[in-house]
């Protein structure tokens, strides 16, 4: 069971999985929220719950209908419990890649999935505050600076926490900026400017509930 609603409609579907999943049941939630797999393991006890991000860029331009932007479509996902059983996770990485997908099954999801989180949660803040495009980020001087301040402090959270990467978040997340199409703007943006419910406590307040 892929799981990638909203974070603010996740409770609304615990009724479904807890009635559709059963032990041999795997569920990798794609949630730009950090925490989801915990959160599910705990809620769906009976099943084996991963951790779990992806990288693709797209949006819904009518019922039905999802554009995608950019080329990139990447699937990350791994056991919680990192002694957790791997040939399921291999084979579903397997029938991703056969479907067209880059999937990959992560050794260490926590730290893989929190690349993903510090970097949404950063530019999700500077888009709500500013209303401003990946591109605006990219080329303001002050918007730049804001960014690395905050993927900054998802450093510390990320040390605090023991996870390892081979370059800082900073590093990493400069790269991934110079990536994105310059009109890209963040799912909470849109949300918030169709005044529709946002991710706004998943993607930035849970980072600071994490840094306490």
């Amino acid at each position: 069971v892929i799981v990638s609603v909203k974070g603010y409609s996740l409770s609304s579907i615990l009724p479904l999985l807890n009635r559709i999943c059963t032990a041999k049941t795997v569920i990798i939630p794609l949630l730009n929220v950090f925490g989801t797999g915990d959160f599910l393991r705990e809620q769906i006890p009976q099943a084996v719950v991963c951790g779990g991000c992806i990288y693709m860029s797209c949006f819904v331009t009518r019922p039905g209908h999802i554009q995608q932007v950019g080329q990139r479509h990447e699937i990350i996902f791994g056991a919680l419990d990192e002694k957790g059983e791997k040939a399921p996770l291999l084979q579903i990485a397997a029938d991703l890649k056969d479907a067209g997908m880059d999937a990959w099954v992560s050794q260490h999801i926590n730290a893989d999935s929190f690349i993903k989180c510090a970097m949404i949660s950063a530019f999700s803040a500077l888009s709500a505050r500013y209303g401003i495009t990946a591109g605006e980020l990219r080329e303001t001087e002050t918007y730049r600076r804001e960014f690395f301040a905050l993927l900054s402090e998802a450093q510390k959270i990320a040390d605090a926490k023991g996870f390892v990467y081979e370059r800082p978040l900073v590093d990493i997340h400069t790269q991934s900026l110079a990536r994105f199409d310059a009109g890209t703007t963040p799912s909470l943006l849109k949300d918030l400017k169709a005044g529709k419910p946002s991710e706004m406590d998943g993607q930035i307040f849970q980072m600071v509930r994490l840094a306490h």
